[in-house]
Parts: structure tokens; sequence; C-alpha cells
């Protein structure tokens, strides 16, 4: 980002007596999704429509580098740390001109910084130009300021919180007049052959991801193919990308489409053909191994796949083959050389790119790559108005409803929707939504779940089923149901931390979805211990903490040595509990003697590469009192 940015190139300096800054990458242009996206500091990443954003990164570089040249030297006299942040100060090595660079990004208020120049420097006028890196507002980046005139070689500047600022006697600086094209969906249909190329190169569009993928003579037929061509393991630094992989598409804007691949291996190995993926590893995949073995798979954002169908047919060694992958609203569609092998209804993917892939560490010849769009009316149902389910005890009955709608632009027939609970429990029917939805129409459906007398607390499994018809496809859409059982109900909750990244506030550890979390902050870094207190709403009995960490294949943040508190006022804490867990994303459990309190805070003594992160937090407990 622009403030790590500005902050770096400063206090590499007051710090460290660093004189140059190497920034991976100056331009950002792989495809939205892929990992790292947008560590540059420009964005131009859609090579269709020319489309790249100037952001607040290139101006914070240019707070420095449109008054500074190499050649120019440092100036100890001139460099400090101060309130907040940092100036250098810089000469020109042949001319008495000066520049000297202040950045306020860690200050809370402003202060007055008083500049000395001396030694043969121009004491003449002073240009400032100033970026406020809190502010999202372009107008308010890298803007020129009045002109200072120093009396005797002296003057005085008030900092603002959250700025750099530039004071320099050279001329010149500005911002340039070019105007991006405007941001435009690539719109299909998309194909390529490889025999414009010259051999040995890597085609537009493609981007690999794992080993790399070239142009080369076709083996058996003419013109060119593209060829995956590492064949041995390289070093490896991403463990979802440790094959061949390279993908192509839009990641925003190619939805039902058809894409059609030709595909040869030189040897035995496997072939994989992706659509709707988005980071280069989830969405739809026909994997097929030779001598002839094939799985559709559905593969998740962490890598994890799901077979959704499977089977065997003829794919030889050293013969082409021809792929497809057509996905429409509801259905996913494979076929080899023509001849359909399954069609399954799955709507976990609905937008995405194309991914080629093959075996690791073996060579695959890939031609005639054909992208058409598919035209489908098919209505995709939506499922709402499903929050987790809570018992505050065994026995107890709850009432658990869910709404299904249809926004067209067909109708939907065949509805049904229903659950799957937890084993031994009892879950009653008592309201059906209607069996048909037309365009813009909804439906309610109605449960009663009551659990066995003696089940423990804790979280329970429970699916959501909605399965129809439209337009000749058969959707069916599942939704996880947490089953909380004597837990404090989130609802009405909520946390606060001593340390939170920006995106990653505590309010994620309390919001029933285990894709997001809350982490300790790491730009920049705040060491551990940490902790994170939450305000059940009520005062409960509380005997318990159910700690998930975060379950995407990082371990950074997952805790391993903890305290837990509470407290009835949020000022008195006393301590419950304190262990050690293990570096897994398994859940974890603290259970202590019944308290009643309103807030229970969870302290971090040790987590995964010095952090502290959760995805979700439960809490033990029933109302105090037996009372809500």
């Amino acid at each position: 980002g622009a403030a790590p940015l500005a902050r770096a190139i400063n206090r590499q300096y007051t710090d460290g007596q660093m004189t140059g800054t190497v920034n991976w990458s100056l331009e950002w242009s792989a495809y939205a999704g892929l990992p790292f996206e947008g560590d540059g500091v420009l964005l131009a990443n859609e090579p269709w429509s020319g489309h790249y954003v100037v952001g607040p990164s290139v101006w914070a570089v240019a707070q420095t580098t449109q008054f500074t040249q190499p050649g120019w030297r440092y100036l100890d006299g001139g460099s400090t740390r101060i309130d907040g942040g940092s100036v250098v100060s810089l000469r020109a090595p042949s001319t008495p001109d000066w520049t000297s660079v202040a950045e306020t990004l860690d200050a809370t208020a402003p202060q007055q910084v008083t500049f000395a120049v001396s030694g043969g420097l121009s004491t003449g006028d002073v240009h400032v130009w100033a970026t406020d890196l809190s502010s999202k507002n372009p107008a308010d980046w890298f803007v020129r300021q009045p002109d200072v005139q120093p009396s005797g070689g002296r003057f005085t500047a008030t900092l603002q919180p959250g700025r750099v600022y530039t004071f320099t006697t050279t001329d010149g600086a500005g911002k340039g007049t070019a105007v991006s094209p405007p941001a435009t969906p690539w719109k299909l249909p998309y194909h390529d052959n490889f025999d414009t190329y010259p051999v040995d190169s890597s085609p537009r569009y493609v981007s690999d991801l794992g080993s790399t993928f070239a142009t080369a003579p076709c083996p058996g037929r003419p013109g060119q193919c593209l060829r995956s061509v590492v064949s041995q393991q390289p070093v490896q630094w991403n463990s979802l990308d440790n094959r061949p992989l390279t993908v192509v598409g839009d990641p925003a804007n190619w939805h039902d489409y058809q894409v059609g691949l030709d595909a040869r291996l030189e040897q035995s190995g496997t072939v994989d053909l992706g659509g709707r993926v988005v980071n280069g590893v989830s969405g739809y995949h026909l994997i097929v191994h030779s001598p002839g073995d094939w799985t559709l798979a559905k593969v998740s954002p962490s890598g994890t796949s799901t077979p959704l169908a499977s089977g065997h047919t003829s794919f030889a060694v050293g013969a082409w083959h021809r792929l497809s992958l057509t996905m429409r609203t509801l259905e996913v569609t494979a076929s080899i050389d023509g001849h359909p092998l399954a069609t399954v209804s799955d709507q976990t993917y609905d937008t995405g790119q194309v991914s080629l892939g093959g075996s690791a560490w073996q060579n695959v010849d890939l031609d005639n790559l054909v992208v058409t769009p598919v035209h489908d009316v098919a209505a995709k149902l939506t499922l709402s108005g499903v929050p987790p389910v809570y018992l505050g005890s065994a026995g107890d009955t709850v009432d658990v409803s869910a709404q299904v709608a249809d926004p067209g632009p067909s109708e939907a027939a065949d509805v049904t929707l229903g659950i799957d609970g937890p084993n031994g429990w009892t879950i009653i029917p008592t309201v059906a939504g209607p069996t048909t939805l037309r365009p813009g129409q909804a439906g309610t459906w109605h449960w009663t779940v009551t659990a066995p007398a003696g089940t423990a607390p804790g979280r329970y499994p429970a699916t959501l089923t909605l399965r129809y018809k439209s337009a000749g496809e058969q959707g069916e859409l599942t939704r996880d149901l947490p089953v909380l059982l004597g837990i404090v109900p989130h609802q009405g909750m909520t946390a606060t931390a001593d340390s939170a990244q920006s995106g990653y506030e505590p309010a994620n550890a309390i919001d029933d979805d285990p894709t997001t979390m809350w982490h300790s902050q790491w730009s920049p870094f705040q060491p551990l211990p940490h902790e994170i207190t939450l305000d059940l709403g009520a005062s409960y009995d509380v005997s318990g903490v159910l700690y998930q960490p975060r379950n995407d294949n990082n371990d950074h943040g997952i805790i391993t040595s903890y305290t837990i508190s509470v407290s009835p006022d949020g000022h008195d804490f006393t301590q419950v509990a304190a262990g050690d867990w293990p570096d897994s994303p398994a859940q974890k459990t603290a259970t202590f003697a019944v308290h009643t309190a309103r807030y229970v805070r969870l302290q971090a003594l040790a987590g995964g590469a010095g952090y502290a992160s959760a995805a979700e937090i439960n809490i033990l407990g029933t109302p105090a009192g037996g009372s809500s």
C-alpha cells in the first residue's frame, strides 16, 4: 500500500542508512484474484481494454522521485525521526538544490518542524507538495502547496498527520495529463491457436502460475501449440500452484460459457481444464488421467477438491483429444472428443476464468483454445433469511425459517427445500413454501428443531438443500446451517481488540462466517500479546470458549498459547483459563467453571508467525438466572 511504501522509503534511511528501494512490483498486471493481488505501484490488469489505475502509491513514490535523481546524497543533518514519522533531506551533486521529504504516517496530531538551510545550499523560495494518504480522493494526492520564503535560511512548517510532504528548490514536478481507457468487460468469443507468435514465446493474455507455458511446434500436426516446458520441480513458493498451471480470461465478467481445448500428453500423466476459475485454483475442473480415468470436480479457493462425477473413457498417450466444459446457470457439462461425460447441478461458482494445467512435472501440449458464450435463461433461485439456529439447552425446541426467491428470468418448478440436521435431532416441517415460483415471487418454509435430551453444548452441523427445475436444467443449492446448543448468540454481541489490521476487524470473529477473520495488525507490525474482547450484550452464565482458527492454508495468527478472562462490567477481569492449543486449523475448546459475566476476553500469548487471528469465536453459556 501507499502508506507503508512512503514510510519505508524515508525510514530505511533514518533507521538503517539505506539509500535505495526495490519495490515489487512497479506495475501490477496480473489478473484480479491471483495471489498478491494489487501489489504494485501502478495497476494495469485489463489487457483487453487497456484500463489502468494510477493510485496513491504512485504519488507516494513521486514525493521522492520527482524531486531527486540518482547521484543526490542524503544529508544526515537533515534526516531524522519525528513524532509519528520521519524527515530525510538530500542535495544535488553539482548545484545548490536540495529536497526534504517528510512523512507523518503514524502521527496522531499536527506538529511543527523547523528547517535551517546552510552549507552552501539554496536559501531561495521553497516549493511544497503534499499527498494526504488518509484520503481516498485523488484530488488530495500530489498537490502543489503555497511556496515558502525562508528567512535567514530558516522556515517552520506545520505537518498534518497521515501525509507525505516534499520541500524542494527544484522545479518541473507535476502530474501527467494521460487518461486511462475505461474499464470494460472482456466480451466473448475468444480463441487462440497459438500460430501467430514466435516459437518459445508467451501468448497474449495467458498468465502462468505454475511452470512456464510457451509456444512450440505441434507434435503430430501442423502449426504451433502451447506447451508446459518445465520438466522438474522448481523452487516452490505457493503450494496451491505447485504444478503446471496457466490462466486466461476475465475473472469478473465471464459467466455462462463453453471452453474447448485440444490436449496431448507426451507421456503418462494428467490434463486439467478448468472453468469459472477465480484465483487460478477454484472453479470446475475436468481432470483426465491417461489412459482414461476422468473426474469432474469442484475445487475450493484453498485447493480442496470435491468430485461431482467420474468415469472412464479412451485417452491415449501421444494422441490429440478435445476437452470441453460447458457452464450454464445451473449445470456444468464435461465432454471429451465430442462425447458428453456428465452433466451435474452445481451453483457454487458462476463467474471466472479458464485454467489450463497438467501433472507435475511433465510436458503437455495444448492447442485450439476456444471460449464461446452460452446464452442461458434458467432462473437461479436465491436462499435467504437463514440465521444460525440457537437453542439454550438440550430438550429445547426452536422455529427455523428460510425464504426462497426467483429473481427471473424464468419460472422455477418442482421447488423443494429441506433440512438435514444433526444425528438424533428432531426436525419437523411446519410450513411448506410453493412448489412453483414465478419471476419475482418468493416463498417461505418453516420447521421446528428439537435438541435431544442429554446433548452436550456445542456447534452442530446441519444443511439446507434447495432443489428445483428451470428452463430444462436441474438446480440444486446447499447451504451450511450452523446449529448452536448452549452457545451465546452472536446477534447482539460486539467485539473489540487491542490490535486489528484494516479489513480484518474484530467483528469478523462473531459474524458466523468462517471465511472472514479478525487479525492483529501486521502493517506496521504489532507484536504479541494481543486480545479480543466480546461484549455478550447481556449477562450469561459462561463456561467455555470455542475458538475456530483461520482455515485457508495459512497458519499466521493461529493462537497456540492463551488466557481467558471474564468480567461483569468490562473493567474488572478475572482470569478463568489458560493453556496451549496445537498449531492446526481445527476448532479449539477451553472450558472452565461457570461464571456470570457479560464480557469474555481471549488473550493470545503466542501465535503463528507472531500474530493473532480468529475466524470465529463462540462462548458456551446460557442466560444468567435462566432469563434473557
